[in-house]
């Protein structure tokens, strides 16, 4: 299912889910729960680049603040 979701399925992938969920009701529902999820939370690409950089920084900044405050 990720690779529904994350648009990586090929065509013969997406047919097969396709078909998959067809024949089978329980699944099909349960996919169309999660898909529903996936749209409402409006997450694309929850694997976004982290700066640790950046972040490292913003950390070491606001501790040296803390013990000179």
């Amino acid at each position: 299912m990720s690779g529904y979701f994350f648009g990586n399925l090929t065509e013969s992938e997406h047919q097969e889910l396709k078909n998959y969920l067809a024949s089978n009701p329980a699944d099909r529902k349960i996919f169309e729960d999660y898909r529903l999820l996936w749209s409402e939370s409006g997450q694309k690409n929850p694997l976004k680049q982290i700066d640790v950089e950046s972040g490292l920084i913003r950390t070491k900044l606001r501790l040296f603040f803390r013990k000179t405050n």
